[in-house]
């Protein structure tokens, strides 16, 4: 079946709005921003990150971890000094700085919980 130009059109709007939707909100699932502090990426989380799913991220993401591992941490100084989010879980690492889509991955995985 052919869809006329104007029906093609509105179904083309219609399934990239349910897209945009459905990736924007599953993305802020659980992920909620982050930051560099110091040589360590932050990110902050709107639950907890289980032991077991940091020996995960550890293992899965070793090709994006520059050194150290990740590990939870508590809201650092410049974050408190700023009121950025505080009252957030957060896990940090050396990130290598050139894996942004396995980072996004690593996201993606935080959001599948």
């Amino acid at each position: 079946m052919v869809l006329s130009p104007r029906r093609d059109i509105c179904a083309n709007y219609i399934y990239h709005f349910h897209f945009y939707y459905y990736c924007s909100h599953h993305f802020y699932s659980s992920y909620h921003s982050s930051r560099e502090v110091g040589k360590r990426l932050i990110l902050r989380l709107k639950r907890e990150v289980s032991d077991d799913e940091i020996a995960t991220l550890n293992s899965e993401f070793a090709d994006i971890i520059k050194s150290g591992s990740i590990e939870r941490i508590d809201a650092t100084e410049p974050e408190i000094r700023d009121d950025d989010h505080v009252n957030l879980n957060r896990i940090a690492f050396h990130f290598n700085r050139h894996g942004y889509a396995r980072l996004r991955v690593m996201i993606n995985a935080l959001n599948s919980v």
